[in-house]
């Protein structure tokens, strides 16, 4: 699964490179298209699949994943509709606030992320306190002690 969403990832950074380049509008508007279903299943797997197949160490993990998760998938949204809007789409701004609007967006992006992750850094004690835990069980239950005489 893990394979699948870093997939998609990529498919929609190489997708939105294409279509920059890409001659012709059909064409352009084709490579977008196929990587706003790209989006569509990776927001779908970031909103359901993942959650529900996953065990969280605290109802706190779960909380901050969810809060991190739903920056993303809303934020990451804003980019196909700047992309749209930019001259490569329908050519509804300059090249200049193309790249404003997607600094200012990679900004919120980015900050916004790392808020929610520095906030919710309380978390990590719970998934480390689990982990050691485990790996404690782990080794105790292997442990075993040979004596040579």
């Amino acid at each position: 699964m893990y394979a699948l969403l870093i997939g998609l990832d990529v498919a929609l950074i190489v997708l939105g490179i294409a279509g920059i380049f890409a001659q012709g509008t059909v064409v352009t508007l084709f490579l977008f298209g196929m990587g706003c279903l790209a989006w569509v299943v990776l927001s779908y797997m970031l909103i359901a699949e993942l959650p529900s197949r996953s065990t969280f160490a605290s109802e706190r993990v779960g909380i901050v994943f969810g809060k991190l998760r739903n920056v993303t998938v809303v934020l990451w949204t804003l980019y196909p509709v700047v992309w749209l809007a930019a001259p490569v789409g329908f050519d509804l701004m300059t090249p200049s606030t193309e790249m404003l609007v997607i600094v200012y967006l990679d900004i919120i992006t980015k900050v916004g992320f790392a808020a929610l992750a520095l906030f919710g850094r309380d978390a990590l004690n719970d998934i480390t306190t689990d982990s050691l835990a485990l790996d404690t069980e782990q080794d105790d239950a292997t442990d075993t002690t040979e004596f040579v005489g």
